[in-house]
């Protein structure tokens, strides 16, 4: 559309025809998509919240600038934001579609005997079969306490159901994020509410939590996601169990080293068992 500039009340000089906003479809393009993209990857509520307000008033403050400076009419800079309204739709869709789909599939065809036999492992940990697995236990503690910063508790329900939503999605796919393969990768992952529910009933024989709260929740696809970053390491430890009748007292002293030369820290896990279901009641 061939509209000239307005000539009345412009404070600076622009060459070109006035419809639409250039700034406009610029501003809203490539700050809209970044908006896009902090609304579905960062986790945090309160950085999302606040990243999304200051680009959306700077996007705002470019549009109103084009006004205020006299080198454009309202409609143009409405316009300029319309198109490119549309523009990241488009976009959005097309990359959804044909770019991160198409990765997750790759990464599942690659991934797929691995996932499935660990899932397989994890879901033997809900069954009638469950065994008491101390080590398995001892690298969980190991994990709540240095990866989730979950130092103790005495009622799992009172940890925040943030750092249980993410130690519940990681353990869906691994018994251990200590024994997963080494990677400087980050990987994709997502689950239901149902799938973690069952992780953590498996581990600490709780229900119940308003998990929808974790940060890690995508309200929109009603799905919890997160990037998972590679845990692998080889830890040292060593422990004693101690049969209490309706429990296990699990003492352990983890090393900062394979020698043994300096104690990291020391632990006692509360193992109790409901049926042939062990879990970890209580860590300090």
């Amino acid at each position: 559309m061939q509209r000239p500039r307005p000539t009345e009340f412009r404070i600076i000089e622009e060459t070109g025809y006035s419809f639409p906003s250039g700034h406009s479809m610029v501003s809203l393009a490539f700050y809209g998509y970044l908006i896009y993209l902090i609304y579905k990857y960062i986790n945090n509520k309160h950085l999302k919240r606040t990243l999304i307000i200051v680009l959306s008033v700077l996007i705002c403050i470019i549009g109103v600038s084009r006004i205020y400076l006299g080198v454009h009419y309202t409609s143009d800079v409405l316009g300029g934001f319309l198109i490119s309204f549309a523009y990241l739709i488009i976009y959005i869709e097309l990359v959804n579609k044909f770019v991160l789909e198409k990765n997750k599939d790759d990464k599942k065809e690659f991934e797929d005997v691995q996932v499935t036999t660990t899932v397989e492992e994890s879901t033997k940990a809900n069954d009638s079969n469950n065994t008491f697995m101390e080590e398995t236990i001892i690298k969980c503690c190991y994990e709540l306490r240095y990866i989730f910063a979950i130092n103790e508790f005495d009622d799992i329900s009172t940890v925040s159901v943030n750092k249980l939503a993410q130690y519940g999605l990681c353990h869906l796919y691994y018994n251990s994020l200590l024994d997963i393969p080494a990677s400087d990768a980050l990987e994709y992952r997502d689950a239901s509410k149902k799938d973690i529910e069952a992780v953590l009933k498996s581990q600490f024989n709780v229900e119940g939590l308003n998990l929808e709260e974790s940060d890690i929740y995508n309200k929109a696809e009603q799905k919890f996601e997160m990037w998972v970053p590679n845990y692998s390491q080889q830890i040292t430890y060593d422990y004693t169990v101690t049969d209490n009748g309706d429990n296990l007292t699990i003492n352990v002293v983890y090393y900062e080293d394979e020698i043994r030369s300096k104690v990291k820290s020391e632990a006692t896990i509360n193992v109790a068992k409901e049926g042939d279901l062990y879990y970890i009641k209580s860590l300090h």
